[in-house]
């Protein structure tokens, strides 16, 4: 029901922007109202990482590994504060850009294709990483759910149905589509641990019963640095800061 949901999602304005333009098509119009703009950015963010990776890197390596979501914290913070209302203004002002690619070539007033070339070639390295992972998450999620499908399968699957939705409704496509798995994983944040303390509460586990060193957060200056600076990267991610430039109002 879901992944129907998400497919007619993008059926949905497939025929309701159909032959509105690229600015629509990439962009939204530039009249994506704060809710969406606000929870599919933070849905794009918190991906499998934040349900699958953080949590299983706290309960490899210990509580220290909560510097992680601090700098991350931190990071979505200046973020909003010192990029979103910035970008809004200028992408627009710079001859109404609709990429960001396109946005630093029309900022620096400059014909020369190396800046797009240099972004393209970014994009392309990292988010080819980026995008596989979350592909083997969205796998491994439907492998659970339905045991008898293979992993490749499941991949396929997985990555038609996005495919499809992006394709035919373009950026709004994406952003609620985003918009409602992010209630979806709201709910499964505020439920997690409601479910973990009644199953230890039912086998008689304590918190008392875990090592000491597994609730220290005072690790080492190294890993603190590293999980602060996790949050360094946000401004620089084309995911996250498409929404900004897309907002209704600044």
């Amino acid at each position: 029901l879901y992944f129907v949901l998400m497919l007619a999602i993008g059926v949905v304005f497939f025929f309701k922007e159909r032959g509105a333009g690229e600015k629509e098509y990439f962009l939204g119009g530039r009249h994506m109202g704060p809710w969406v703009t606000a929870m599919s950015a933070q849905a794009s963010d918190m991906s499998a990482w934040l349900l699958m990776g953080l949590p299983g890197s706290i309960l490899a390596f210990g509580f220290g590994q909560i510097w992680i979501g601090i700098g991350l914290a931190l990071g979505t913070i200046a973020n909003w504060v010192i990029v979103a209302r910035r970008l809004r203004c200028f992408s627009e002002a710079a001859n109404d850009s609709i990429t960001l690619p396109q946005y630093l070539s029309n900022r620096f007033a400059t014909r020369s294709l190396a800046l797009q070339i240099i972004c393209a070639v970014i994009f392309l390295v990292c988010f080819t990483i980026y995008v596989a992972s979350a592909f083997v998450s969205g796998a491994t999620v439907f492998t659970m759910v339905f045991p008898r499908l293979s992993n490749q399968t499941a991949m396929l699957l997985f990555a038609l149905i996005i495919i499809i939705y992006t394709f035919l409704g373009g950026y709004k496509a994406v952003c609620w589509t985003d918009f409602f798995q992010w209630l979806l994983m709201l709910g499964s944040l505020f439920a997690a641990p409601i479910v973990a303390l009644c199953m230890m509460q039912k086998s008689g586990t304590t918190a008392g019963t875990l090592p000491v060193g597994y609730w220290n957060m005072m690790t080492s200056w190294q890993d603190i640095l590293s999980g602060l600076g996790w949050g360094l990267g946000y401004a620089g991610m084309p995911h996250i800061i498409i929404r900004f430039m897309s907002v209704k109002s600044d």
